[in-house]
């Protein structure tokens, strides 16, 4: 799935930050008038963009931020994701989804 909409994506063992990014710039360029993601309600591509991509990319850049300072996994919970708190799952998976990217990241 590449769109999310009111619930928080999951970043799996199986996914990658990296390529899911690309993928949806690839889909945003198409300009859509409705999404339908993966999970989730039918949107716009404002809404679509916001609960999955721009969440991909901050979560990307605050991971970076702890990489870059040369501070280890075991910070992560120090990355604020409560601008994204309204999603649903979003207590269960902001965690998982900062150690995945840090192990994506890790390796670039």
């Amino acid at each position: 799935d590449i769109v999310y909409t009111d619930r928080m994506l999951g970043i799996g063992s199986q996914s990658s930050h990296r390529s899911w990014i690309t993928v949806f710039q690839q889909m945003a360029a198409k300009q859509p008038k409705i999404v339908v993601g993966g999970h989730g309600q039918p949107a716009n591509l404002a809404k679509a963009t916001a609960d999955t991509y721009d969440y991909l990319l901050f979560l990307r850049g605050a991971v970076q931020q702890l990489i870059d300072n040369d501070l280890g996994m075991e910070e992560i919970g120090r990355i604020d994701q409560s601008q994204f708190s309204y999603l649903k799952n979003y207590s269960q998976l902001k965690g998982k989804n900062a150690q995945r990217v840090y192990e994506e990241l890790e390796w670039e």
